[in-house]
């Protein structure tokens, strides 16, 4: 195996752990009472997600938390007593995320 294809494998391996990371962030982002900080968290995996996977091939988890993020983006952009609740966003992003998590479960590379 080839230098470039353990990187490749060791990124598929790294999935399942950002794919939990990111569902435990967005569970705590979807509840009533959310901080900027639990949202900033939220950009963050999103961002550093698009930018990783985009790099390494994986083009449709690229896209996927690359639309999340940018809603994101979007609703901090507008002032604080105009945004929705935090809540109401996710449930806007609910299918994309699924979607999401469902594509990182089938890119990762579970095998020892």
């Amino acid at each position: 195996m080839s230098d470039l294809d353990q990187i490749h494998r060791d990124y598929r391996r790294s999935l399942p752990h950002k794919r939990d990371a990111l569902r435990r962030a967005w569970e705590a982002l979807c509840a009533e009472n959310v901080s900027l900080e639990q949202v900033a968290q939220m950009q963050l995996l999103l961002h550093r997600l698009a930018g990783s996977a985009g790099t390494y091939g994986h083009e449709r988890i690229a896209a996927l938390a690359r639309s999340l993020e940018q809603d994101w983006v979007a609703w901090k952009a507008v002032a604080e007593g105009a945004r929705p609740p935090p809540y109401q966003v996710c449930a806007r992003q609910a299918g994309t995320m699924a979607e999401l998590l469902a594509a990182i479960l089938e890119s990762s590379d579970t095998s020892a």
